[in-house]
Parts: C-alpha cells; structure tokens; sequence
C-alpha cells in the first residue's frame, strides 16, 4: 500500500492538477499513523500567494482556517474565498461519525480580488478557477479521501486506537513530531494537547518531566535549528528567515536565536559566510 501514503499522494496530485492541497488535522491521526505523517508545510498551503499572505497577515489566516473549520462542522463539505482571494474546496473526512480532519484543495483566484497581486511576479500568482479546475479539486479531495481511510482502516484493523492510552514516551515521541510538523505555523501547546486528547495542564507538566524544559523552548529549539540551516544555505534576509521559521516579530527571534546559539543571527550569518 506504499503508492496510498498520504503525503506522496498530495504530491502527486498538486503536481497533476498545479493545486494547492493542505490537511487539516483536528484528531491527531497524521501523528499517530505512521503512512499518514505529512511534511511540514502540507499541513498549510504553501504556494508563494498564500505564503505571502501568512507573512503579512499570519493571525488572520489561522482565524480564517479556525472559521472555515467551524462552518464545515455546520454545512458539511463547501467550497468558498478567503478573504485574500483564495478559493479551496473544503472536504471533511470522517469515520464511524468521528471527525478526522479536512482537505484544503485548490488555492486557486475565486470570486474575490487577489490583495497583494503587486508584490509577486505573475507567475507566481494562483491560477484562476475553472470548470475543470473545480471538478479535479472534488475529484482530489475525494481521492485523498479514500487513501486516507483506507491507511486508517488497516492502522485499525492491527489493533490501534486513537485516543487509547498510550505511554509517556510515546507521548513525547508524538510531541517532538507534532514540532517538526508545525513548527513553522503560529501554535501552541493547547494545539498538541488537543490533537492528543489531553489536559494541557497535564501534557505540559509531563514535557518538563522528560524533557526538563517546557513546550516553547522545546518549539523555540527547533525553531533555530531550522533557521541555522536557512542562514547556511539560503541567503535570504533575517526577517524572511524568522517568518520561515514560525516567529512572528524578528526581533524576539534574534532574542531567541542568541540566547540558544550565543550569538546574534546576523553574526551567525557572517560568521559562516
């Protein structure tokens, strides 16, 4: 079942149709099922608009995606425009009744304006929805619908659960994967604690246990590991690089950056240059 992976899938048909695909996941399941772990960046669309959008208006995007979440759990699959001129077809996936998360597919220029169409060369600008294109955005998300459960079902099948309890380390091995997955998104630690149907209380107090810091120097960590290796190898400003990373302000990020490396990411960018 190798070809019905999930991240190679949304791959391949990102590539097929030239759509932007994304998964929501409210349930933890891309943490738990290991041939549904997703890369980073497929947790939220990733094409140079919407990250152009993210970095001038990150909080709004996530109360976008927050909301059009909550409407979903009212009407069922939709498609609609964010504010930005985004247009995606929402499709929820759900089993026995439980909700498992949803697909984003399409990133395409809806019925709105495009806000920021100044700023990227034309090329880089999102494709504007069709017929056809509207068509292979439902096919898709249905496709990736099917792959999904049936990954799950055999996940099931062996005798996993989500939810069931599982050990400290397990836990533990999930957060340090819900960081490499996320790190790069405006959240939290009530964000894994829901995802792993535990108090946040209890979830952060078992983090400083086992790994005698809590969940932000855990992120923050990570963080700056990941911008160390965009300092190498990209030469792009420090802003760019914090937004890279998940900080929403650079100036808390040199704090970051220095107080974990020693020095501040300019120097370190000298430095190695």
């Amino acid at each position: 079942m190798s070809d019905l992976v999930l991240s190679g899938l949304m791959d391949r048909l990102s590539k097929l149709y030239g759509l932007d695909i994304s998964f929501h996941d409210c349930s933890g399941v891309s943490l738990a099922v290991p041939s549904l772990s997703l890369r980073a960046e497929q947790f939220t669309h990733d094409r140079p608009y919407c990250l152009l959008a993210k970095r001038l208006h990150l909080t709004a995007c996530k109360g976008c995606k927050d909301r059009s979440y909550a409407h979903l759990l009212e009407v069922g699959n939709y498609s609609g425009t964010c504010p930005f001129g985004i247009w995606d077809v929402i499709h929820q996936v759900k089993f026995d009744g439980f909700a498992l998360g949803a697909f984003y597919v399409g990133g395409l220029h809806g019925d709105r304006p495009l806000t920021h169409v100044s700023l990227l060369p034309k090329h880089e600008l999102p494709q504007k929805r069709t017929t056809s294109l509207i068509k292979q955005c439902k096919d898709a998300a249905k496709l990736l619908e099917e792959a999904l459960l049936i990954d799950y079902r055999l996940w099931l099948s062996a005798g996993n659960q989500l939810g069931k309890r599982i050990s400290n380390a397990e836990y533990m091995e999930r957060c340090q994967q819900f960081i490499k997955s996320h790190y790069h998104q405006d959240m939290g630690l009530q964000d894994l604690a829901e995802q792993l149907q535990l108090h946040p209380n209890y979830l952060g107090n078992l983090i400083q246990k086992e790994f005698g810091k809590n969940f932000r120097s855990l992120l923050n960590d990570y963080r700056v590991e990941q911008a160390q290796l965009i300092l190498r190898f990209e030469g792009i400003p420090i802003t760019e690089v914090a937004f890279r990373v998940g900080f929403k302000d650079s100036n808390y990020f040199s704090t970051v950056f220095k107080r974990i490396v020693g020095i501040p990411p300019k120097k370190y960018k000298q430095k190695i240059c």
